[in-house]
């Protein structure tokens, strides 16, 4: 018998939720705190934004992987 956060059709949910929370969590903290220092409208700016949540979603394919 395979516990209940092994079976596929409730795995993706909340691991997407874990990834869309923690996406608008970072957006939060990109807006109001780097905003301030200007960093928000460079191009490198951006680039970390897109990055740091193309890393969050990495992450958590990695833990919905090392779960199973």
């Amino acid at each position: 018998m395979t516990p209940w956060y092994k079976k596929r059709k409730y795995r993706f949910p909340i691991y997407m939720g874990f990834y869309l929370l923690s996406s608008y969590l970072w957006t939060l903290l990109y807006y109001f705190i780097l905003v301030d220092d200007g960093i928000i409208f460079t191009i490198a700016g951006n680039v970390i934004f897109i990055g740091v949540i193309a890393l969050m979603g990495a992450f958590w394919y990695w833990v919905d992987k090392k779960i199973t």
